[in-house]
């Protein structure tokens, strides 16, 4: 390789470019503070694949960084991913061997300013809501106390405070 070419003098022997892609593969995977990252940035080229992989850059101001969420990861993601959206991604940093290219493989992929929250918010509304025979709910762990009101709705209360569904 590289520095054994450097470190015997034997500057005439030539490294195949499969064999610097994977030493800096190699590299990459070694550096820890590669492998939990968080990024924030802008979407933008953003491709869904048929076989369910998103590929899509994200940039600031400055810079770009080309990402991937494999298709396993996909499944986590609550929301459709845009262009323009401003998110932050969570996974690694690695290299594609194959084009000699580093990239981020993306884990999750949250929204950023409403960003985890607004998610929380939104899977707890379109959450289904469970009863049992004495008109109390279970929503996410939380008892909840439901009325049933003359009109044929109903009111629930939780924390003190009614809310008419």
């Amino acid at each position: 390789m590289i520095l054994a070419n450097q470190a015997t003098g034997n500057e005439g022997q030539a490294c195949t470019v499969s064999q610097i892609n994977l030493y800096i593969k190699n590299m990459f995977l070694r550096d820890y503070a590669l492998q939990r990252l968080c990024v924030k940035g802008e979407v933008s080229n953003c491709k869904y694949h048929s076989s369910g992989h998103i590929y899509f850059t994200i940039k600031d101001k400055a810079s770009q960084l080309s990402c991937v969420m494999f298709s396993t990861y996909r499944k986590n993601l609550g929301f459709r991913l845009q262009e323009g959206q401003n998110v932050i991604v969570q996974g690694n940093i690695s290299v594609y061997e194959r084009d000699g290219k580093y990239q981020m493989y993306a884990v999750g992929i949250t929204q950023e300013g409403a960003g985890q929250l607004y998610e929380e918010y939104e899977k707890l509304k379109n959450a289904p809501l469970k009863i049992n025979r004495s008109h109390i709910l279970w929503e996410n762990g939380f008892r909840i106390r439901v009325f049933l009101q003359r009109n044929g709705g109903r009111a629930a209360q939780t924390h003190g405070k009614y809310i008419v569904t």
